[in-house]
């Protein structure tokens, strides 16, 4: 293991992280909205918050292709707003346009 850690030292950190993940139960955002618009900023701003090493995050349009993200499957805008979903496994909470709300989730689960 010592030759491999002096010859790859960023590899080895690499696979010491992906050792890490494996176990977890990564948190995963679902974000549909316009990317420019300030209510969608503000969901993702708080996404961005802080450190998230088990969480993944996705972001798509209302209008656009989201077939190819399947964490975007079936999730669109509450009331003509942006929605932020939190989720394990493919379970998520109610979806949140808020971003107090959205914090709230994202420190609670």
């Amino acid at each position: 293991m010592q030759p491999m850690m002096s010859q790859y030292p960023l590899g080895f950190g690499q696979w010491l992280q992906a050792l890490s993940y494996a176990p977890s139960k990564p948190r995963e955002i679902a974000i549909v909205g316009d990317p420019q618009a300030a209510d969608t900023q503000a969901l993702l701003n708080v996404v961005r918050e802080g450190y998230g090493p088990f969480q993944v995050m996705a972001l798509g349009t209302p209008d656009g292709q989201r077939l190819a993200v399947p964490l975007l499957q079936n999730r669109g805008l509450v009331g003509g707003q942006p929605a932020a979903y939190v989720c394990r496994d493919f379970v998520c909470q109610a979806p949140m346009t808020e971003p107090e709300g959205l914090r709230a989730q994202v420190e609670s689960w």
